[in-house]
């Protein structure tokens, strides 16, 4: 069969509506824990050839330390390039090659950027120092090894992400294939390789320059997360992009040694698999990583006080308002209140809060964020929405504040009520029907709550959301003292 036509049927297969209603996840679904600590969720659905798997290493953006900026990014990036054995031909000369490679770099950039300049003799010298030892590691390893091995297993949607708290790695393969994936990322987990670091690494550092001066969106965010946590948490999404140009391999070994435990780390597996050979391959892989002493993210505390209650953020052409309240994490019991809060403003072509702003001919488009820019911490519930021609920013500011505080003022109806929870049922439900979907959803729950059974309890705890919840948490949150204004400044860069 060729690859083509394996990747095709993956594809179908992927996307396929599947019978797995909510109360399957009380019979179907199996979780179990191993000795080091990594817990795992497996989910027996046996209508496709299909086994999807969706890792989450509890940690991201918010945990990269003051003046290390991109390095817990690097690791998506990194993922690639495979473990320190998998995708080696000899592991003990790659390691001491690319140690050598990365000293021969530091020398190179050291002299490039010495102040009076050095002499242009020894900075070329040093770059070809540099180079040749590249190439003496490249010879012993595979670059982009994962990139290549899981093509050639016509795998489908392979991803690798990171958000402010979770660092994610999902994709999906023909079933009799699943060991694969076991051993390859077993291995990347024990121990990530530094093969092309400095190319990875340079190539972000370029990218998080432009994104500093890119979409009005990205400059919003980092706007306001700056404005409500400072420099450290939620705040290091908007880590000076110099940062990122002087990370080292060693703060990346360092990063992965402090968060890449089994202990933070969880994974769920959907499909044509059972949860005893699961639990078999897991052992055998991933049983055999050391514990650790990993760091752990302190649990989240009583609501931090707001660092500034102004942004700004500079609008080379069109101007944004945003106000962002400060919200409880994800495990908050209040959680599902929020989720139909959002719905109510911002789900379907009934949503109050397009209506309300357009109805007024204040606001041209609106958006709404729940928890923004993450689900473990206090974050940011966020209204943004781009003026109509002559409407101040001042002026929508007010009424985006306004459109909050009326919900805490007067009772959502019973239609508006019933409508969101239908949209949000079918929104949990659509993720749960298609193999891959699920695994990302049970991966999610079992990295937040602890387990990925309480997915189940998802549509019950939304259908208890009441009229006078949606007023309590809308007074309670919704208030002038938790909130940051996002302040536009249309002009240059």
């Amino acid at each position: 069969m060729s690859s083509r036509f394996c990747i095709q049927v993956l594809a179908v297969a992927a996307q396929a509506l599947s019978a797995a209603p909510v109360e399957d996840l009380g019979t179907n679904l199996a979780e179990f824990q191993l000795a080091n600590g990594m817990r795992f969720a497996v989910f027996e659905r046996r209508d496709a050839p299909l086994t999807a798997f969706h890792v989450i290493v509890k940690t991201g953006i918010a945990d990269e330390p003051e003046g290390k900026g991109g390095v817990a990014r690097l690791f998506p990036r990194m993922f690639a390039q495979g473990g320190e054995t998998v995708g080696s031909r000899n592991p003990a000369a790659e390691k001491a090659a690319l140690d050598r490679a990365s000293q021969a770099y530091d020398r190179w950039k050291l002299l490039a950027n010495k102040r009076p300049p050095a002499d242009s003799v020894d900075v070329s010298q040093a770059k070809v120092a540099f180079q040749i030892s590249g190439e003496e590691a490249a010879h012993h390893g595979h670059p982009n090894f994962f990139r290549d091995v899981f093509g050639d297993a016509a795998a489908i949607g392979l991803d690798t992400r990171v958000d402010a708290d979770w660092s994610s790695y999902s994709v999906a393969l023909q079933s009799h294939q699943s060991e694969l994936w076991f051993k390859a990322f077993s291995d990347w987990l024990r121990k990530p390789s530094t093969r092309r670091f400095h190319a990875e690494r340079d190539a972000l550092a370029e990218e998080a320059s432009k994104a500093a001066a890119g979409s009005l969106q990205s400059r919003m965010e980092m706007a306001l997360t700056a404005a409500a946590f400072g420099a450290r948490g939620y705040g290091r999404l908007a880590a000076p992009a110099a940062e990122f140009g002087e990370l080292a391999a060693s703060d990346f070994e360092a990063f992965a040694r402090a968060w890449y435990t089994p202990g933070n780390t969880v994974a769920a597996i959907v499909g044509d698999i059972s949860s005893a050979e699961a639990k078999r391959l897991a052992e055998t892989y991933f049983g055999r990583i050391p514990a650790g002493s990993g760091s752990q993210r302190p649990a989240a505390a009583t609501m931090p006080k707001l660092m500034s209650q102004t942004a700004e953020a500079v609008s080379p052409d069109t101007p944004l308002s945003a106000v962002a309240w400060l919200r409880p994490p994800r495990t908050d019991p209040d959680d599902p209140v929020f989720d139909v809060i959002w719905g109510l403003l911002a789900a379907g072509r009934k949503a109050l809060l397009p209506l309300w702003l357009q109805k007024d001919k204040i606001a041209a488009n609106t958006s709404v964020m729940p928890n923004f820019p993450g689900d473990r911490g206090w974050s940011l519930f966020t209204a943004a929405a781009v003026p109509r021609m002559a409407v101040a920013p001042e002026t929508l500011e007010k009424s985006l504040s306004g459109a909050l505080a009326a919900l805490a003022a007067q009772p959502v109806t019973d239609d508006d009520l019933s409508r969101v929870k239908s949209i949000l049922r079918a929104r949990l439900l659509s993720e749960m029907e298609s193999t891959p979907g699920l695994a990302s959803l049970l991966a999610r729950y079992l990295a937040n709550e602890g387990s990925a059974g309480a997915a189940a309890a998802a549509i019950a705890k939304i259908e208890k959301v009441t009229a006078a919840d949606v007023r309590r948490v809308a007074g309670r949150y919704f208030t002038a003292e938790h909130r940051v204004a996002l302040r536009p400044r249309v002009g240059g860069l």
